[in-house]
């Protein structure tokens, strides 16, 4: 089996929680359950699944699950190890950690963080359609001949997704920076099958698919206790502003 939540990353999160170092590649037990995602939907396109699927991390609740491999197989409920690498960790020190471009640099980082937002765009959708053809511009990154899968209509349209979300990376770092604008992406796991906790399977051998979750990323403590002081504070001012003309009446 081969193989969509809107962008809402608050960067003060990202940077708060880069700085405690809690984005230490881990091994985890990956589990796809279902080629349909968590609300029974399921899309074909081109012959194979479109993402996204349904599984689980270690056992827990059931997530949507987006892949990123075009070239791999899964057969679910089929469950395995996976090295999971936060994506704004994706680095000098994790690029081994993932399936593509394990040499690492910068284009790494700019290739699976434009995968990271077609996968967004992937969640932020029910048209299965839509699903289809951003799944297969999102495997088109790493596996261009995957396309080959599409009538014309189809490959234009991928393409046309994949430019869109090229042009997204691109302008994202232009306005922030590299290192600033792959943090925003600390709400991107990328799951990478391993068979010694150390490196991911290497191609050609048979091993499972990649696989990427989006989740969202709460608003700090802080910045809540802040917000619900101040919507008090706005409370208080209008109940006195009706007491002060109620006493002038």
């Amino acid at each position: 089996m081969r193989n969509v939540m809107p962008r809402a990353v608050y960067i003060v999160a990202a940077l708060l929680v880069l700085a405690t170092g809690a984005f230490a590649v881990t091994t985890v037990q990956l589990t796809i359950t279902s080629g349909s995602a968590p609300n029974g939907t399921s899309g074909v396109m081109g012959g194979v699944y479109t993402s996204p699927y349904s599984g689980n991390v270690n056992g827990g609740a059931t997530i949507p699950i987006i892949c990123d491999d075009f070239q791999d197989e899964v057969y679910p409920p089929q469950t395995w190890q996976a090295i999971a690498t936060n994506l704004a960790q994706l680095g000098s020190a994790t690029t081994g950690d993932v399936y593509f471009e394990q040499n690492g640099g910068t284009q790494q980082q700019i290739d699976y963080m434009t995968a990271a937002v077609l996968a967004e765009d992937i969640l932020s959708t029910t048209n299965e359609t839509t699903r289809g053809e951003l799944s297969f511009a999102l495997w088109s990154i790493f596996d261009p001949a995957s396309l080959l899968n599409l009538n014309p209509t189809q490959v234009a349209d991928a393409q046309g997704d994949l430019s869109t979300a090229q042009s997204q990376v691109t302008a994202g770092i232009k306005n922030n920076g590299l290192s600033a604008y792959l943090s925003t992406f600390s709400n991107v796991t990328i799951y990478s099958a391993t068979s010694n906790g150390t490196t991911p399977i290497a191609l050609g051998t048979t091993r499972p698919q990649e696989f990427m979750t989006v989740s969202m990323v709460e608003p700090p403590e802080l910045a809540l206790l802040a917000f619900d002081l101040l919507a008090v504070a706005s409370l208080v001012c209008f109940i006195r502003r009706k007491q002060r003309r109620a006493s002038q009446i």
